[in-house]
């Protein structure tokens, strides 16, 4: 906390991944960079047979180590029959004591942003038509969560 500055953590989450689970791929709207946030891994537990795909790529998170992510990108979690997979996870908004953790401007990053775009303006367009209802809560829950 001291690191990252108190007034800079919006939130903290503990994350259990039980023995033979999975978590679909997916993106998430908390942690994301287009909103000046990203989402630091903390692994507390886990195992050789537990991973993280980033954009479909496989990552180990050793316990020892944070990680940074953009949850606007591509991701999924999956843990094998060793053990639960433990992680604290800290979302923290970009300011200069914690500019180290976000990425620097770049074409990629900015394409980056693009695509997330893309995909979350289809998700909302096929929400109205199907779901309304469940897009009007969600809006009004991010609304009151900024407030």
């Amino acid at each position: 906390m001291a690191q990252l500055g108190r007034g800079n953590v919006i939130g903290i989450s503990y994350f259990n991944l039980e023995v033979n689970s999975q978590l679909h791929e997916h993106r998430d709207m908390n942690g994301n960079l287009l909103f000046g946030i990203v989402r630091i891994h903390i692994p507390l537990k886990t195992n050789e047979k537990a991973f993280m795909f980033i954009e479909r790529v496989k990552f180990h998170l050793p316990v020892g180590s944070a990680w940074a992510l953009d949850t606007s990108g591509l991701h999924a979690l999956a843990n094998g029959p060793i053990g639960n997979r433990i992680h604290l996870v800290i979302d923290i908004k970009k300011s200069a004591e914690t500019l180290q953790y976000f990425p620097k401007w770049s074409v990629s990053v900015v394409l980056h942003l693009c695509k997330f775009i893309f995909f979350m303006s289809i998700k909302i367009v096929i929400y109205l038509f199907l779901n309304p209802g469940s897009l009007i809560k969600r809006v009004k829950d991010k609304i009151k969560e900024y407030l």
